[in-house]
């Protein structure tokens, strides 16, 4: 019994022994390692407790739907917590979660109140978003080209290769400072050793200043100096070109490089590559790894096409379309919108997850702001139907015309079918009243 005691209160000691910081790190590597559930629980307790670092990622496990079920109005909640406490990169997730209106009333000033709150704190993700957001005068901020090119400067010093990149252009084109092409050449440098595939094409102009050859000419100096001293974004624009123009084995070989190298959207072309089987011997099972790889990395494309053989349970790919909603959602976060479609779909017809036709609409809606035409017409048919939604004719109509402009088969058949001659629905002319109705 003594020696029962002993053992607890040594393990007490050590557990006491063991630093919050020290707990939160151990929770993000088992995050990491797939074992969620038990990083939510080190982190919840001590988000309670007011732990900044633990409520931001119980936040992240709320928006990412790890370990705990997919809640973004909870996520949101916790950024704000750990945001009022001071903690930058809670503020620019809060930041652009107003921006976007993503589980929160979209509102410019509030994105910008807490983007800029996180600028301060020397994120140098919120300075890159304010700085676009400056020089496009977009989201609600006014064009300052100064204030841009401050925030950029900012960001780029921490070396984000996307602010470094865009610094280079305002040097290049003078907007918001005097033209200055030795610290555009300079940025631009910078940003193509840190992968920014952009600044690769940018340099090789610099170069080439009558663009005898182009930035697409695999004879371009610049490019191969670049994908020989080991840059994967040139490595992978190299060989994509030489693929193109039917030099299938360099091409290959310096795609396969770049892949080798970690760089996202290198292995999702040789992942394709290797699927197809006709430029390079065909390994379908090589190929789902290498897929699987550039979907980690966080490439969008490879996280859609990802989540579609799981989906469909195609190409060595086990059907399971559970893990196939997790990466289309993925790709979806981050612009996708084809994936911002097909999640629409899947919360539609209640697949890998249970139907709810408010989430249906609110991601067909996402994808129609990308005009994909088969979201555009779905929401035609929520609104003739009154699919969470009131049934609303005429707003179906505009859905209709607006699809048909996209090139929607369905859409032009069903308008051509409903119009009587001499009505026009779509031009604004006097129309019939009762809009199609599709299914």
């Amino acid at each position: 019994m003594l020696r029962t005691s002993v053992l607890v209160l040594l393990i007490g000691v050590a557990l006491s022994a063991c630093s919050d910081d020290q707990r939160i790190a151990r929770a993000v590597g088992l995050y990491q390692d797939g074992k969620a559930k038990e990083a939510v629980e080190i982190w919840r307790p001590l988000a309670g407790a007011g732990n900044l670092d633990a409520q931001y990622f119980l936040a992240t496990a709320y928006a990412e739907g790890k370990g705990v079920p997919r809640d973004r109005a909870q996520a949101n909640d916790m950024y704000r917590r750990a945001a009022e406490g001071g903690h930058a990169r809670a503020a620019y997730n809060l930041g652009i979660a107003y921006l976007q209106g993503d589980g929160l009333p979209a509102s410019s000033r509030e994105a910008a109140r807490w983007l800029t709150q996180s600028a301060d704190g020397n994120y140098a993700d919120a300075q890159f978003a304010l700085g676009v957001l400056s020089g496009d005068g977009t989201g609600g901020i006014p064009q300052d080209l100064p204030a841009a090119r401050s925030w950029l400067t900012k960001a780029a010093r921490q070396n984000h290769s996307r602010a470094q990149f865009l610094l280079g252009r305002l040097y290049l084109t003078g907007m918001g400072v005097p033209k200055n092409e030795a610290a555009a050449r300079q940025w631009f440098e910078l940003a193509a050793r840190n992968g920014e595939p952009d600044a690769v094409y940018q340099i090789a102009a610099l170069n080439d200043p009558n663009n005898r050859q182009g930035p697409q000419s695999s004879n371009n100096e610049a490019l191969r100096k670049a994908a020989t001293a080991g840059l994967p974004s040139a490595q992978h624009e190299l060989g994509s070109i030489l693929l193109r123009t039917g030099d299938a084995k360099g091409g290959g070989a310096w795609l396969k490089r770049a892949a080798e190298s970690g760089y996202g959207p290198a292995m999702f072309d040789y992942a394709v590559l290797l699927r197809d089987g006709t430029r390079i011997a065909r390994d379908v099972d090589a190929s789902a790894s290498m897929l699987r790889r550039a979907a980690e990395s966080g490439f969008a494309p490879a996280q859609y096409e990802l989540g579609r053989l799981l989906l469909e349970g195609a190409n060595g790919m086990p059907k399971d379309p559970s893990a196939a909603l997790g990466w289309m959602r993925k790709a979806a976060e981050r612009g996708d919108v084809r994936a911002e479609h097909a999640l629409g779909y899947l919360y539609f017809d209640g697949i890998g997850v249970d139907r709810n036709l408010n989430t249906a609409r609110r991601w067909f809606e996402k994808a129609a702001m990308g005009n994909h035409p088969e979201s555009v017409f779905m929401l035609g048919t929520m609104h003739a139907n009154g699919e969470s939604v009131t049934k609303d004719r005429v707003k179906a109509t505009e859905y209709y015309c607006r699809a048909a402009a996209l090139g929607h088969d369905r859409a032009k058949a069903l308008i051509q079918a409903r119009t009587q001659p001499g009505e026009y629905p779509c031009t604004g002319a006097p129309r019939n009243n009762a809009a199609p109705s599709a299914r």
